[in-house]
């Protein structure tokens, strides 16, 4: 919104002045990289980051410390990720909607994140864990769930590989290749990694059609 209101104000002084209006644009376009969160998160909050280093699709991104409110699951196949990240979703929903000791409710926030610990052999147990990040205004004060199976995780500060991609990312098997070509792009660079736990994150309603964003970490 805030760029569309430029680029029309900038349209009106463009009539008499070319040059007015290309600067305005570019003022305009910085601005809003300077608002805070990347486009992606589409005007709701998102962990703080710093880039690295990035390369095509493949970044390594710096994160702050942050408290996230979790959930898991566990499962031995593929099609258990997506009933993971439907009944998490839900779950830390309820959480959000006011499932809590304070009784608030508390504002969506992006990615949904999914960490996925792999079982150690084609018959062990995987383990999906879905998580929101919690809003920083809670940060320091995060409301105990009313739930036994929603728990708060503080993290530290991290490190993280990320590869991003548009559309839909529906089911393990839309995910599956991201996370193969992050890996071989890494290896490639020379860049080591630990290769578990895997994690999604998705950033969008299922009702956004356009400028979708997904990653794999």
């Amino acid at each position: 919104i805030f760029f569309r209101v430029c680029f029309l104000l900038a349209l009106h002084f463009s009539i008499s002045m070319h040059r007015t209006f290309l600067g305005f644009v570019v003022l305009c376009a910085v601005m809003q990289g300077s608002l805070g969160s990347p486009w992606f998160c589409h005007d709701i909050e998102c962990p703080k980051f710093t880039t690295e280093a990035e390369k095509g699709k493949v970044e390594i991104r710096n994160y702050e410390a942050t408290a996230w409110v979790q959930t898991n699951f566990t499962g031995a196949g593929e099609d258990d990720y997506s009933l993971a990240v439907g009944k998490g979703f839900n779950r830390l929903f309820r959480y959000i909607s006011g499932a809590n000791e304070k009784n608030v409710k508390i504002p969506m926030t992006a990615p949904v994140l999914v960490n996925i610990h792999p079982g150690a052999g084609p018959n062990c147990n995987t383990t999906f864990t879905v998580g929101f990040f919690v809003p920083f205004e809670f940060q320091k004060d995060v409301p105990k769930p009313a739930s036994d199976d929603v728990y708060v995780k503080c993290y530290g500060p991290g490190k993280v590989a990320v590869m991003s991609f548009g559309g839909y990312a529906m089911g393990w098997e839309a995910q599956k290749k991201h996370f193969t070509a992050l890996a071989e792009k890494l290896q490639d660079l020379g860049v080591k990694f630990k290769e578990t736990p895997l994690a999604t994150a998705g950033y969008d309603s299922p009702f956004r059609i356009l400028n979708r964003h997904n990653e794999v970490w």
